[in-house]
């Protein structure tokens, strides 16, 4: 099987476990660096109208095993990932492109060591979510196999990435009905001490499980409820 098939397969088998966005960011850009001659990666999501990029790179101080730091660089910015979520089409360049069209990124990259760049879109219908930066250490051709390899790639990082959008937006809805259901404080009652731990119900859905409350009733008695 030709080493470009495994990828995608490895990449197809991991993302079919990926639930948020940086389940989906660790395993593509650890994926990405796994690619001959890739020695940084990187994940752009398009966010406030395409205005601002939401970016992970696949460096040690922004990807580790339990955590990930994302930042923000400009969507309105002169350089490929940001061309590339804006037009929706990859960019491809060579050391001399680099040098050419973007001369600030490009002494960037030299010093990290990059011969090669590309930028690729994630699509969906038509809509682009993102972007991907690949950055070789070696010349690259850019071939219409490995042009057609990092699209299907892409292509499959970008149903993870709406997948995850979605799980974001739904968590989001269930934290916020959660928290309007649950009592905002517990009471002070003289002689008692209370004390309460809410946990969902179900794995990744935080809604359902235990309700408790507290309630101080007028001749003195104070019935306490978890259920």
């Amino acid at each position: 099987m030709p080493v470009q098939f495994r990828h995608l397969e490895r990449l197809t088998a991991a993302l079919a476990d990926a639930v948020t966005l940086d389940d989906t960011a660790r395993i593509v850009l650890n994926g990405l660096r796994r690619v001959e001659h890739v020695h940084r990666a990187g994940l752009a999501l398009s966010q406030g109208a395409g205005r601002e990029l939401r970016f992970v790179s696949s460096d040690d101080d922004a990807l580790a095993p339990h955590w990930i730091r994302w930042c923000t660089i400009d969507g309105l910015a002169d350089v490929p990932l940001a061309r590339t979520v804006r037009t929706g089409q990859p960019v491809y360049l060579s050391e001399e492109e680099l040098q050419r069209d973007y001369r600030g990124l490009a002494e960037k990259q030299r010093r990290i060591g990059t011969r090669s760049l590309a930028t690729v879109p994630l699509l969906t219908e038509d809509t682009c979510l993102g972007g991907l930066l690949i950055s070789w250490t070696e010349p690259q051709d850019h071939s219409t196999e490995q042009r057609g390899f990092l699209a299907a790639f892409a292509a499959q990082v970008a149903q993870a990435v709406r997948r995850g959008m979605a799980y974001h937006v739904h968590r989001t809805m269930s934290e916020e009905l959660q928290r309007s259901l649950m009592p905002h404080s517990l009471p002070d009652v003289s002689g008692l001490e209370f004390g309460a731990h809410y946990r969902p119900g179900w794995d990744h859905v935080d809604i359902g499980g235990d309700w408790y409350d507290v309630m101080p009733l007028p001749e003195g008695s104070v019935p306490v409820s978890c259920r």
